[in-house]
């Protein structure tokens, strides 16, 4: 689901533009904070969510796709394909998406107060994301889509220009998601 639509754009701003166009640039804009944020394709709508995690010797790991709505089951290896859930009672997890151990798990080598060290050796299945988008993410996205749309016909060799006191430099997508950095933090990875 993108966070914005064409329509809803051009309603927002009166724009005239054509709807793949706009639709082009909610999409660029949308991926440019998405990676800014620290998230997947996707990454800020509701959705289940399989993810495997480097055990790192914590007794916490993050999740990406927060807010978590639920945590459907938390897994270590114990063979090349082969997996076994520990009981939910042994952890929790925060809206922001650190999972915590809670005490003793069973791991591929014993019992672990921690998310034992391996490589890709915990699965944690889960709902996270958003199920009704918050305003600010729509209203940031609006900006940046505004921006790349303004940009749109520039010169793409033209990197910057002055004339007198006046002057001009482009910026890509990520450097626009950058620039609404202090309205995209509140919903980046590892931002508290």
């Amino acid at each position: 689901m993108a966070l914005d639509t064409a329509s809803a754009y051009k309603a927002f701003t009166g724009s005239t533009i054509a709807d793949s166009v706009v639709t082009s640039a909610i999409a660029a804009a949308q991926a440019a904070m998405e990676r800014y944020c620290g998230r997947g394709d996707g990454g800020f709508e509701s959705a289940t969510v399989t993810e495997y995690f480097d055990g790192t010797g914590r007794d916490h790991i993050q999740l990406t796709q927060w807010p978590i709505t639920s945590i459907t089951s938390v897994s270590y290896r114990t063979g090349k394909s082969s997996w076994s859930a520990i009981e939910s009672s042994t952890y929790d997890v925060t809206t922001r998406g650190r999972l915590y151990l809670l005490g003793c798990v069973p791991s591929w080598d014993g019992m672990d107060s921690v998310f034992s060290e391996g490589t890709q050796n915990w699965k944690v299945v889960y709902v996270g994301g958003y199920s009704s988008l918050p305003a600010d993410l729509v209203n940031v996205c609006r900006k940046i889509t505004t921006s790349l749309l303004e940009s749109r016909n520039a010169d793409p060799a033209l990197q910057s220009e002055s004339v007198g006191a006046y002057s001009w430099t482009a910026g890509s997508a990520e450097e626009q998601a950058a620039k609404w950095g202090g309205m995209l933090d509140p919903f980046r990875l590892g931002v508290p």
